[in-house]
């Protein structure tokens, strides 16, 4: 499956099986749920040595959204703390077979063992 997210800061998800065969839906917006089995795999950014790992899928409804129709969220990703990654648009190899392409950022991280990324969809 493919996602492409209406947002200036598009995102992207590919499977590369369904791409080699010719059935990948390049149009289908991400959702929670997109993201939620790959909760705990890796995420690794094409050409650099990171590897992040999805800690979490956040949705959070607030009272303007009831009527929407679509729930903003966003992932939550931990790397180590001693090699921060910039913050841009990047392609992530992702485990299980899936390519993403996201706009991440690193966030406050009051812990000394590890950096949090946040990836925003709205």
């Amino acid at each position: 499956m493919a996602w492409t997210s209406p947002s200036a800061s598009s995102m992207e998800v590919r499977n590369r099986t369904e791409i080699a065969e010719g059935n990948a839906n390049m149009t289908d917006r991400p959702t929670a749920e997109t993201f939620a089995p790959h909760v705990g795999k890796a995420f690794r950014p094409v050409g650099r040595s990171h590897v992040l790992t999805l800690v979490s899928v956040d949705t959070a409804r607030s009272a303007g959204s009831a009527s929407a129709t679509s729930v903003p969220f966003a992932l939550l990703l931990r790397g180590p703390r001693d090699a921060v990654l910039p913050e841009g648009y990047y392609s992530f190899a992702v485990d299980g077979g899936y390519d993403a392409d996201l706009y991440i950022a690193p966030v406050h991280t009051p812990s000394r063992d590890h950096q949090d990324y946040q990836v925003v969809f709205n």
